[in-house]
């Protein structure tokens, strides 16, 4: 079993958003395809009827990729179209980049009736999923879940989606076999209600199970840029299972390329419910763009990484430009006693809401509650009379809403 790493990195700039986190679940869906020609007879196309792979991501309130009553992106364009992925990925991720979604979901598509499954991470800052797949043959209809939210009331939670069919708007095809016919202009994503598939039944399932909740958390990983230059990264682990120790990597792309720090290695400390603190000073800094991660290594070979992080030239100024998104930010310290300082981030001017909630979901502090213009801000919370336990926080800031967990430990 592996640590979950849930993090951020305070350095020369911390680009909003660019939380580091692994997740607080693991998930699988199963995709249960029962379209066939008992279920739908009207044209059904024996022989050849299938879904494409399935593609989506995990995200938060700030991004959708899909809804109805809206125009469909090339992305749903092309899936919905002729199955490709790759449209679609590309802006999953974009979002990714930009902090407002955090992992693509790509998974086999399916004959039907047949089945399909993926297993993904997801965290409580990026808790919604949209997943998508093509009817095929078709002009342009496929199924999907957009915004699914499997993070509620402070519970990770188990679903079933019944699958009705969609109509992208981009092709004027009424038939499974229509030929090529492009929708002048486009119209917005609609429910297929009409022939094939008036008065017929949902045409499959996705059905979320969640596989492993994270048994322990790196609880805080952070950076700072020392006055000669270097850069020392300092992490703490709540608890440890099957550790074997921790390598530092950076790189000078988001997404490869990432190479371990010379004598970077730290050995960690198996299986243990203790917390531990961890250091290592980079002397190899120099002025530029730096992306870092952690390389976890398990007793048993595994090898799992963090998500990249995004600091700036190390110049020893920390930016203070308007921050571009919404961003709620892990706070630090964490495990804490008796303070702690919650930092966040708000691109335009908004009512703006910070409440601190207990582990059964009652408010227990509310830290901030008015109009709050673009900026970053930090605010200081201390409550003496918490006992020690799991406390959740919560940032709403307009239709933005983020939740973190937050540790007091006597």
């Amino acid at each position: 079993m592996r640590n979950a790493l849930v993090a951020m990195f305070i350095g020369t700039v911390l680009a909003p958003g660019a939380a580091l986190a692994q997740p607080d679940a693991t998930y699988n869906v199963t995709f249960d395809a029962t379209w066939s020609a008992g279920t739908h007879p009207t044209g059904f196309p024996a022989g050849v009827a299938h879904f494409s792979g399935l593609i989506g991501g995990t995200h938060n309130g700030s991004v959708s990729f899909w809804n109805p009553g809206q125009l469909a992106s090339s992305g749903i364009q092309n899936m919905a179209e002729t199955g490709s992925k790759s449209p679609l990925d590309t802006e999953i991720g974009s979002a990714i980049t930009g902090g407002t979604a955090q992992n693509t979901l790509s998974g086999n598509g399916t004959s039907s009736p047949g089945s399909a499954s993926l297993d993904f991470d997801i965290n409580t800052s990026h808790p919604l999923v949209t997943l998508v797949a093509m009817i095929a043959p078709s002009p342009d209809w496929f199924v999907g879940v957009y915004g699914l939210n499997l993070f509620s009331n402070g519970n990770w939670i188990d679903t079933t989606v019944q699958l009705t069919p969609w109509d992208a708007g981009t092709d004027d095809g009424v038939t499974f076999t229509s030929g090529d016919s492009p929708s002048m202009p486009h119209v917005n994503i609609s429910a297929i209600t009409m022939a094939p598939f008036n008065g017929t039944p949902p045409l499959g399932t996705f059905t979320f199970t969640r596989t492993s909740p994270v048994p322990v958390q790196l609880s805080e990983f952070t950076g700072v840029v020392l006055g000669n230059g270097n850069v020392r990264v300092d992490w703490t682990t709540l608890s440890e299972t099957n550790i074997f120790g921790f390598e530092v990597q950076k790189s000078t792309m988001p997404s490869a390329n990432f190479q371990t720090i010379s004598n970077s290695f730290i050995a960690g400390h198996g299986t243990t419910t203790v917390p531990h603190m961890y250091s290592f000073a980079d002397v190899t800094a120099s002025p530029g763009t730096w992306y870092y991660r952690l390389k976890q290594i398990d007793l048993d070979g595994s090898i799992t990484y963090s998500s990249a992080i995004v600091p700036s030239a190390t110049t020893g100024v920390r930016e203070r430009s308007v921050p571009s998104i919404f961003a709620l930010r892990q706070n630090f310290p964490n495990p804490f006693n008796p303070s702690t300082t919650i930092t966040y981030d708000i691109p335009r001017t908004v009512a703006v809401t910070l409440r601190v909630f207990n582990a059964i979901g009652q408010q227990v502090g509310t830290l901030v509650n008015e109009v709050q213009e673009a900026g970053t801000y930090s605010v200081l919370f201390e409550n003496p009379d918490l006992v020690s336990g799991m406390y959740f926080y919560q940032l709403r800031a307009g239709e933005f809403v983020s939740t973190r967990r937050l540790i007091v430990l006597k």
